[in-house]
């Protein structure tokens, strides 16, 4: 626990800013450095007077799905919520998102990380950087009708974003989704039934645990993928994409989310589906599945992120990013 005290009192009291006395509910699940960093928590939370609550539960097994009821009654009650989770955590689900509304602050930290990183401070400095170039991207992405992807290996979407509101999601964000430790995106839900084009995922699925053997591509149809049409190298990674998309009657809704990279504290280094991936500054991701939890009106049993590297993002023909570069 020694190892990561230090950082556990910087993102306590410099970013999550808990006050001694108020209600903290750590939760995790059973893989070993999640339970590790979530003891340290609650331990120094414990220390400077927070009152703090640990809960473990088995691991989630995709996002998008909801924690046990137990753990879903004590969101609602906390004042504060940080999630640890090796691969899946639960901010996606139903039981987030009424915790958020009804006021609670939710953070979450996915484990899938080195100890060297867990170990590293971040100065508020970088802080500060990542939370104007999120909160700037996203105003963009809010005043946008139009976004269009194309990336080096095959990606060319458009959708409409028209009459939706992006999220900027950092760790000093004052909405109800925050994240640990620089994780940082600028996200928007498009609207239903306007993606069209070509998806080429070359990077990772969320969730799966590691960078792709080949490419994923499929083909989005009024907003819809298109099952018949996912292809790639691996067989495997094709069949067991497919099975994601036909999940239930709405996991194939695309984009669910478009989700663009913006810390520029992350390493230029793919380290095989981690969290950092996809905070990336550059880096650019679609979900398939659920979007009623970040603006949009479709629900789904999961929310499947796709990863995409060496992308160029148009809004309204403005380029936020071109070729994996973020130019705000």
């Amino acid at each position: 626990m020694i190892k990561y005290v230090d950082n556990v009192k910087i993102m306590l009291e410099k970013v999550v800013k808990i006050k001694p006395g108020q209600n903290l509910l750590v939760i995790t699940d059973t893989y070993a450095k999640s339970k590790a960093i979530a003891h340290a928590v609650t331990e120094v939370a414990n220390s400077i007077g927070v009152q703090t609550v640990l809960t473990m539960m088995e691991p989630l097994t995709h996002i998008g799905q909801e924690p046990p009821p137990s753990v879903s009654a004590a969101m609602k009650a906390a004042d504060v919520i940080i999630e640890f989770g090796e691969n899946s955590t639960s901010g996606h689900s139903t039981a987030k998102k009424e915790a958020t509304e009804a006021g609670v602050k939710y953070y979450n930290l996915h484990t899938d990380v080195s100890e060297d990183y867990l170990r590293t401070p971040i100065t508020l400095e970088d802080l500060n950087r990542i939370k104007k170039q999120t909160e700037s991207l996203a105003e963009i992405m809010t005043r946008a009708s139009i976004a269009r992807v194309t990336t080096h290996y095959g990606t060319d979407i458009t959708m409409t974003l028209e009459g939706r509101r992006a999220i900027p999601i950092h760790p000093l964000a004052e909405g109800g989704v925050r994240s640990l430790q620089d994780y940082a995106e600028a996200a928007i839900s498009p609207v239903e039934g306007t993606t069209e084009g070509v998806v080429v995922a070359d990077a990772s699925i969320r969730g799966w645990g590691y960078v792709l053997r080949a490419p994923i591509r499929f083909e989005v149809k009024r907003g819809r993928v298109q099952a018949e049409t996912v292809s790639s190298d691996s067989k495997e990674e094709t069949e067991r994409f497919k099975k994601i998309v036909l999940f239930d009657p709405n996991a194939s809704n695309c984009a669910a989310e478009l989700g663009l990279g913006t810390s520029h504290t992350v390493p230029r280094i793919l380290r095989g589906d981690a969290m950092r991936d996809y905070a990336m500054a550059g880096n650019i991701h679609i979900a398939v599945g659920r979007n009623n939890d970040i603006g949009g009106v479709t629900w789904s049993e999961i929310h499947t992120d796709v990863l995409m590297t060496r992308a160029t993002v148009s809004l309204d023909g403005v380029h936020v990013i071109e070729d994996g570069t973020l130019l705000i």
